[in-house]
């Protein structure tokens, strides 16, 4: 036996199995296999999907399986406190051996798929001592479908409930204590003090005191659960939205301005947020007036129902408030999304704001819309006030019309005078439970009056994007392969919307792998459409668009991505640093960046600065030339070693002798080009060229036959 095999074994007959039923269902798959599928069915709680290709590396299998992996910076130490997240952790060491931490019943267990056991993390030495080569924190991806808001309550807290039971216990001993108000009262009036015997009254203030304690320590406890369970739930609720965003249609997202999009988008955690524990303390706090409700009634009838008769007339006028808010609310949202898309396109356009001197009109359009927030702010202010006065008003109307009902009884009622001293006796501690019940029903009235309305319009702005289908090409049956450059477009139709005409009637043409490609046409002719309909932006109303033989809908869309390169016209490049954005998430050396740099005829430039890759640029690319930004954007291209490059106008701002100098160094890489671009000296040398017009291809060959044909002007 060798050396691992016994150390396999020893760990094996140390380990604590819990999970052995559902791990020998997997025990004869490879260790990636193993690991998937146990972090599918004990952390996720779905099936795992089956048939994936052998190709997939780990992280691409857990995006099939609709987990999220970020990548994190593993702090042992934070990771062995007690403040360490809940979250699992996938851990990968530098001899490949990978391992998934996790959270069970208050454990922190550990998942080896070699050995395929799950032991106690603290008797696995190596997650405490070793510090791993890469870690990811693991989040589940939300539903395909969510119907109603009490779906995301339940992808929210599924995870969690445990906690929640802890919450609801914390709250109903909280709440029970309460209740001992009326009766220590009820008994104080009663018995102890008619009494006149201090060691009685001694007595009961004792346990008054401890429940009061008690209550206070009870209600910091409720209060850390819940802020901790808060915190937990929106970061993954978060990551899962912004996870189910990204695989959005385009033509989606293009019917949004970018202030209604982030609106919409930070409506489905705002729910998350109203619908959490302030809507479990809600239906606690009304199932308990109920209780004070019957504890009222047991003591004096005539004096409940005169209590309810005053609670449901506030309750009433409440409600048409509430009512009036919520109307109020949803034009509000829009104006406040509306306004923030015009903050952002001033902010971007602000030179030419400047150069042609709009500064007027653009204030004259700020001021518009900041009146009418302003506006619709100010009423909706108004009716939360109202609806405040009218929360603040139960205690003090009711208290005045039971201390009335109490004068009347006692003085025109004709009561005797054992009948008025009962009266008085039991009013004491009617009147504790009483304020413990309006208490409890304030507390849901002014939860209501905040979330009530909020509900239904986040609701409103989230359906849009909760209901929309993904774009095609992410579900587990599409095809992954690696594609050589071969390109079919076959009578392909397509137009934008239905209130337009078609862009393309009869598209159709073929491209070589490895072959340059120019097309060209006049503008408007969907040149640019052509490349984001080849990345699966937009699919054809009629005819195929074909890779490799291929259907484009039958690749799975994220692999294929990975492997074409792309140069969009007037495409900004992020911010960060220029080894951040050439490397753009890949795990790159600083000599593959350069290498890249070096073939966008841009490295000597980049190396002149005084902090070479470390030069931050921002978003507007301040401080380098257009020249050098389209450089730096094909080195983000080609830093992969795509099989399809796609370039539109992607060297219209450089100088001849250097936009040679790029296509010389792009020949010698294996994949195929494909170039939209307007200036001759860019299609003059393609293999190809392809020229639209009127909805077809008009003509396609090389170069000087097309300027033969008449059909490309010298």
């Amino acid at each position: 036996m060798t050396t691992e095999n016994k150390l396999i074994t020893q760990i094996i007959e140390n380990a604590e199995n819990l999970d052995l039923e559902k791990i020998n269902e997997i025990s004869n798959t490879n260790e990636d296999d193993r690991l998937v599928q146990f972090i599918t069915r004990n952390l996720a709680n779905a099936n795992p999907v089956d048939n994936l290709s052998e190709n997939l590396k780990l992280i691409d299998k857990l995006f099939f399986n609709r987990i999220h992996p970020r990548e994190i910076d593993f702090n042992i130490k934070k990771y062995s406190s007690k403040k360490s997240q809940n979250l699992a952790i996938l851990l990968k060491y530098k001899d490949n051996s990978k391992i998934v931490t996790y959270t069970k019943r208050g454990q922190r267990l550990v998942y080896c798929p070699r050995i395929n056991r799950t032991k106690l993390a603290r008797e696995f030495s190596r997650i405490n001592k070793e510090k791993p080569e890469k870690a990811y924190e693991l989040y589940r991806h939300l539903p395909y479908k969510l119907e109603s808001p009490i779906d995301i309550l339940s992808f929210s807290f599924g995870k969690f409930i445990s906690v929640l039971i802890g919450i609801v216990t914390v709250s109903v001993l909280v709440m029970c204590f309460n209740l001992t108000q009326p009766i220590i009262t009820q008994f104080l009036t009663s018995t102890a003090i008619p009494s006149t015997s201090k060691e009685v009254v001694i007595q009961m203030i004792w346990p008054a005191l401890i429940i009061a304690a008690l209550t206070g320590i009870f209600q910091y406890f409720q209060a850390l659960i819940s802020l901790r369970l808060e915190t937990e739930v929106d970061l993954q609720v978060q990551t899962a939205v912004w996870e189910r965003t990204l695989k959005l249609p385009l033509t989606f997202m293009l019917k949004y301005t970018t202030g209604d999009m982030n609106s919409r988008i930070s409506a489905i955690t705002t729910l998350r947020q109203l619908l959490g524990n302030q809507a479990l303390t809600t239906i606690l706090s009304f199932l308990f007036s109920f209780i004070y409700f019957i504890m009222m009634y047991l003591t004096n009838p005539p004096l409940t129902w005169v209590a309810l008769a005053v609670t449901v007339i506030v309750v009433v006028i409440g409600c048409y408030s509430i009512y009036k808010q919520s109307m109020l609310q949803w034009p509000l949202l829009q104006e406040q999304a509306d306004l923030t898309s015009f903050t952002f396109e001033t902010i971007n356009g602000v030179a030419q704001i400047r150069s042609t001197e709009t500064e007027p009109f653009i204030f004259a359009k700020w001021f518009k819309e900041i009146s009418n927030i302003s506006y619709l702010t100010r009423q909706y202010t108004l009716w939360t006030n109202v609806t405040e006065v009218i929360s603040s008003m139960v205690q003090p109307l009711g208290a005045t019309t039971l201390f009335g009902y109490i004068v009347y009884q006692l003085v025109f009622a004709n009561n005797t005078a054992l009948s008025s001293t009962g009266l008085i006796i039991s009013f004491f501690p009617f009147y504790a439970a009483y304020s413990a019940f309006n208490q409890n029903m304030v507390s849901v009235f002014r939860t209501l009056s905040n979330i009530g309305g909020q509900v239904i319009v986040n609701w409103r702005r989230a359906k849009p994007v909760l209901f929309q289908d993904q774009e095609t090409g992410y579900g587990p049956e599409t095809i992954v392969r690696n594609i050589r450059g071969d390109i079919e477009f076959n009578e392909v139709k397509f137009r934008y919307d239905e209130a337009q005409k078609d862009l393309f009637t009869n598209l159709s043409f073929k491209i070589s792998a490895g072959s340059l490609t120019a097309i060209t046409g006049e503008s408007g002719c969907g040149k640019s459409t052509v490349l984001s309909m080849l990345l699966g932006f937009y699919e054809p109303i009629n005819g195929s668009i074909l890779i490799d033989g291929l259907s484009i809908t039958d690749y799975n869309i994220r692999q294929l991505r990975k492997q074409i390169g792309v140069v969009m016209q007037l495409a900004p490049l992020p911010s960060g640093t220029i080894y951040k954005i050439v490397s753009a998430g890949l795990e790159c050396t600083e000599d593959e960046v350069w290498d890249a740099l070096k073939n966008a005829a841009v490295d000597e430039q980049i190396k002149r600065m005084p902090l070479g890759l470390d030069t931050v640029l921002n978003e507007s690319s301040q401080g380098i030339s257009g020249g050098q930004r389209q450089r730096i954007a094909i080195a983000r291209a080609i830093i992969s070693k795509p099989k399809l490059l796609l370039m539109d106008e992607a060297t219209s701002a450089l100088d001849n002798e250097s936009q040679k100098l790029i296509t010389e160094n792009l020949s010698r890489m294996k994949m195929t080009r494909i170039v939209v671009a307007h200036r001759l000296s860019t299609i003059a040398d393609a293999d190809q060229v392809i020229y639209i017009g009127k909805g077809t291809v008009e003509g396609s060959g090389k170069f000087s036959e097309l300027v033969e044909k008449g059909i490309i002007k010298v």
